[in-house]
């Protein structure tokens, strides 16, 4: 990835069947690119996706963003041209992809979408000087060390709160309907534009530091050179920040380096064992007990980490306003860097441990490793073959998953293009995927008309989102698989 800076933002947004990546599939998307100065260029995107029909939607979720998936087949494309048109906008030389909490979710829709229709996932995050961001780290940071000139929101419990409809309301920012893919596109250019005017520096240098190769100048787990960091992970209480040490490269994701707080009492990761390190970082907060997590966690270079060295704790303010003691970070700081054989012991505490293994496809992105180059040649004839004519492909596929996702792909988009054995196993897939609890998919039939009923029983449920129920209703029974 070069560092040469950007020549466009594309801020963009996806209303989804609910909150798994994964398993839930796009229903909308939106998207505005600006210049580097927020000045818009071309005229804002939005389009929705149809709902194929192998996947329920969460009846909440559309409560929630009003779209149901008579209005998006009605109106939509299909999911593989949905994801060319997306790939064409995110792939134009210089563009930095970002949007509001993007990188844990949206940028996850993207790449199981383009996985899922044989577009390659990863190129449009580094090719041709493309690169991605995201904004709620931005305001995470700006809470954390430089919130003034910015309007904190409270939530009912009086708490400040980071989400995106609150910040626009609280800073005077007209945000029409929260939810809807293109108002929030317009909410979070907004918010980091006001960020930029009130905090030039911060913003112009969290800019910088998205590149990987930025980061990897100071974030070493040999040296142990520590820095701030901001991440959601850390929590409100902690102003979602920690003073930490990178002590270990994990051991399976070249991009992923382990850090320490080191507000935190270092000596258990000397006396402990893996096994016993291991149950105080992942178990359940019930499967804790009395006991404490230890705070480690892994930092992703590739995913624009919000970090700043050292130097920034000379501003007594920030130190303050952290409650960073530089005598308890100084202390631990010396026993992790004194304690022989610690990257070691740490790296085998992140080792995966035996999964159960994963046998569907749609899934498969990350644990099914990387495609063959003649593989990737057999998706790029799929993609270019008119469609008319792709149910006369006959494949023979290096990758066991490829033979499934082609039919999936059939059946999702094309289903008249099904042979007669396709059908029959997309049909299989279907009833497996709808009617199973262990299908496979976020929500079967059994639970979703059971939650329809569960809401349509709120009394205060408005008269607009009671129709919604009916329809959903009405679509569930349209797709059954008999």
């Amino acid at each position: 990835m070069s560092n040469v800076a950007p020549s466009s933002y594309f801020w963009f947004d996806f209303e989804t069947t609910g909150v798994d990546p994964a398993k839930d599939r796009p229903m909308q998307f939106a998207g505005i690119r600006t210049d580097l100065d927020f000045n818009p260029i071309g005229e804002p995107i939005m389009f929705y996706c149809k709902l194929a029909e192998d996947v329920l939607p969460n009846p909440d979720a559309c409560l929630l963003t009003g779209i149901i998936p008579q209005d998006a087949n009605r109106d939509g494309l299909c999911e593989a041209e949905f994801m060319a048109e997306i790939e064409k906008e995110l792939s134009q030389p210089g563009t930095c992809a970002l949007g509001y909490n993007t990188l844990r979710f949206d940028d996850e829709v993207v790449r199981y979408g383009f996985y899922r229709n044989f577009i390659d996932p990863y190129a449009r995050e580094w090719q041709n000087n493309c690169s991605r961001w995201d904004v709620i780290d931005l305001v995470r940071m700006t809470f954390a060390m430089r919130p003034d000139g910015i309007k904190w929101p409270k939530n009912e419990e009086g708490k400040v709160s980071l989400k995106l409809e609150l910040l626009t309301k609280e800073n005077g920012i007209a945000h029409e309907q929260a939810h809807d893919a293109l108002s929030d596109v317009h909410g979070t250019i907004a918010i980091a534009k006001l960020i930029r005017d009130k905090q030039p520096k911060l913003f112009d240098y969290y800019a910088k530091m998205r590149r990987k190769s930025e980061l990897q100048q100071f974030i070493d787990p040999y040296r142990m050179k520590p820095f701030l960091h901001i991440s959601g992970m850390f929590g409100l209480d902690k102003k979602f920040s920690a003073f930490v040490a990178p002590v270990a490269p994990h051991p399976s994701n070249k991009n992923g380096i382990v850090v320490f707080d080191l507000m935190a009492d270092a000596t258990p990761l000397v006396s402990l064992s893996v096994d016993e390190i291991r149950q105080r970082v992942f178990s359940t907060s019930e499967e804790l007990g009395e006991l404490s997590r230890l705070p480690l966690k892994v930092i992703h270079l590739n995913r624009a980490p919000a970090v700043a060295p050292a130097t920034f704790l000379k501003d007594a303010d920030v130190v303050s306003r952290l409650e960073l003691n530089g005598d308890v970070c100084r202390a631990n700081l010396n026993i992790l860097k004194s304690t022989q054989g610690l990257a070691a012991k740490l790296t085998k505490v992140f080792e995966q441990e035996e999964r159960k293994i994963d046998k569907d496809p749609d899934t498969m992105l990350y644990s099914g490793g990387f495609f063959s180059r003649e593989d990737k040649q057999r998706m790029e004839e799929i993609r270019s073959t008119p469609i008319d004519a792709l149910g006369e492909i006959e494949m023979a596929f290096d990758d066991r998953r490829l033979p499934e996702m082609f039919m999936r792909y059939l059946g999702r988009n094309y289903p008249e293009q099904l042979n007669e054995q396709q059908r029959e196993e997309w049909e299989e897939y279907r009833q497996m995927r709808l009617l199973k609890a262990d299908g496979g998919g976020t929500i079967h039939m059994d639970a979703f008309f059971a939650r329809l009923n569960e809401l349509a029983l709120d009394e205060d449920l408005e008269p607009s989102k009671r129709l919604m129920l009916q329809d959903l209703s009405d679509y569930a029974q349209s797709i059954y698989p008999f």
